[in-house]
């Protein structure tokens, strides 16, 4: 489970995110829990490689560079 927190545009990210695949991955919405996001992978066991593709789609996006956000395992 990865877990994105995030004080501002929640919905913004759950549509980035949720969904979206590259190599090989999938992302998927579970739940929000106040700035609390939760997307579960199809790849668990690549739980590091998975974060680091949610954190350069919310930086890559046109909001990231100036959106405050943190990207860990859940």
């Amino acid at each position: 489970m990865i877990l994105v927190s995030s004080p501002l545009k929640r919905d913004f990210i759950v549509e980035l995110i949720d969904g979206y695949e590259i190599d090989g991955f999938t992302f998927k919405h579970e739940k929000s829990e106040g700035m609390k996001l939760f997307f579960s992978t199809n790849k668990p066991e690549e739980l590091d490689k998975a974060i680091r593709h949610v954190k350069d789609r919310i930086k890559g996006s046109d909001l990231g560079r100036t959106l405050f956000f943190q990207v860990v395992a859940a």
